[in-house]
């Protein structure tokens, strides 16, 4: 193993052990070997020894990202193992086509699969959301562009549904490319799945889940924490579907509410006997702009000097929000504050929101239906912003406000925690990003307003 490398024995278990614990993967020699050989070759490029490479892998988005691209595997084409698409089509959406489904590809790679969700959802006249998440950012960004090479992505498996492609699409030069209003459908979000908390969804929100061809390189307990994780989203009769060659790895605990079914030669995992909930609403949530006791205010600045400062720092902050999306989610707050909610919704419909920013659409429509007092619709919009961007933490306030309302201790005490631990990261960082949201309110102000919420909760 590592005659032409330059790491010792206990130096390839190292990283073997490490990449286990960061991104769940067991790898096999061959596999281990092209990571070595890209860690080698990163590690002298970069000028540092190997010590400081793992120490500085967790912490480092781009050394993380990078490492994570090496070791995952993006072999994936449209309509990939056609008699599970057979089974959705001719089995389970017959079934459910009467209602609109939560459909969500957690492993999405470079997005096949989830468009190839989509296009047969239309295909067969099913109203659907649908959900996209990868640990791999570089995948999911081709995910977003949408162009994809027909020789490469389309294969013989699969190929009698190819046509349903052109519904969402087209064909030009050995290249498919998805339409813009398609790709702004999917909504796409990191997921790492040996997390403390791989993702952000309320319970049985889920009909259907394609997790394939990962389980193949996780231990057993990962795969039992991760389906126990999916079943808690999932709702009752709803399915998982993993690869034909991963299924028979599957081993259920006898406590667990999925249970292995088959129709046909098709095996998956469905959720039963679990009742469903029965939570009621009871107080709408509040909105940012709703007035909060004044022992929990800080002296207003002076708005003149604060959009001064806020001007300057936009312009070097890296990531910042367009400007022009800025001055439209202004123009939309003004709308909302002067009751005008339909002229609000109508300038929301028009605007083309950039596919990196859609959680800001949806935080919008979360402030409208808040003022209408549509709880359940405004919980929804703000769950979808806070799962596209999990740094979002004006959706994670909301939700804060809508279950401390609601009582729900549970569900509060996780979103207030999360909210303060990006308001603290915000704080720490100096960054302004979101600050445009909340006129002169500072971002300390709303962590202890989220303090003040949770003991409330925790009483």
């Amino acid at each position: 193993m590592n005659q032409d490398l330059p790491f010792s024995s206990e130096e390839i278990e190292t990283i073997r052990r490490k990449i286990q614990q960061w991104i769940g993967m067991i790898l096999n020699d061959s596999h281990l070997k092209t990571v070595l050989s890209y860690i080698n070759s990163f590690i002298k490029k970069e000028n540092i020894t190997f010590e400081q490479y793992i120490d500085r892998v967790p912490s480092d988005k781009d050394y993380f990202k990078s490492l994570v691209n090496v070791c995952t595997i993006n072999e994936t084409y449209f309509f990939r193992e056609e008699l599970q698409f057979d089974f959705l089509k001719d089995k389970l959406l017959p079934s459910v086509k009467d209602r609109e489904l939560n459909v969500w590809s957690a492993a999405c790679s470079c997005g096949q699969e989830i468009y190839s969700l989509y296009a047969l959802c239309r295909k067969s006249r099913i109203k659907a959301e649908f959900y996209a998440s990868d640990i791999d950012e570089t995948s999911m960004e081709i995910l977003k562009a949408g162009k994809y090479n027909v020789n490469s992505s389309i294969r013989d498996d699969g190929k009698k549904y190819a046509a349903f492609l052109e519904n969402i699409g087209t064909f030009s030069n050995e290249c498919f490319t998805v339409y813009p209003e398609v790709r702004e459908r999917i909504h796409c979000f990191y997921c790492n799945f040996t997390n403390e908390k791989p993702f952000t969804f309320p319970p049985d929100f889920f009909d259907i889940v394609l997790i394939r061809n990962v389980f193949i390189y996780f231990s057993q307990e990962l795969k039992a924490r991760i389906l126990n994780e999916i079943a808690s989203v999932l709702k009752p009769e709803g399915i998982i579907l993993v690869s034909v060659s991963e299924i028979a790895s599957i081993v259920l605990p006898k406590d667990s509410c999925l249970t292995k079914e088959c129709s046909g030669n098709i095996y998956y995992l469905r959720k039963t006997g679990c009742s469903k909930r029965n939570s009621r609403l009871q107080k709408e949530s509040q909105t940012f702009r709703q007035k909060i006791p004044s022992s929990l205010q800080n002296p207003q600045e002076e708005k003149a000097e604060q959009k001064a400062e806020l001007s300057a720092q936009k312009q070097t902050e890296k990531n910042a929000i367009p400007s022009s999306l800025q001055d439209f989610t202004e123009q939309i707050l003004q709308e909302i504050n002067s009751n005008n909610l339909e002229n609000a919704k109508l300038k929301l419909g028009k605007y083309a929101f950039p596919a990196n920013f859609m959680e800001i659409k949806y935080f919008l429509y979360g402030i409208i239906s808040s003022m209408e007092k549509s709880t359940e619709d405004a919980k929804q919009y703000f769950l979808k912003a806070s799962i596209l961007n999990q740094e979002f933490w004006p959706a994670f306030f909301q939700l804060g406000l809508i279950y401390t309302n609601e009582k729900n201790r549970k569900e509060g005490i996780k979103v207030l925690k999360r909210c303060i631990e990006l308001l603290e990261n915000y704080e720490k960082e100096q960054k302004i990003c979101y600050n445009f949201f909340v006129e002169s309110f500072s971002p300390v102000y709303f962590k202890d307003t989220c303090k003040t919420l949770l003991n409330t909760l925790e009483q």
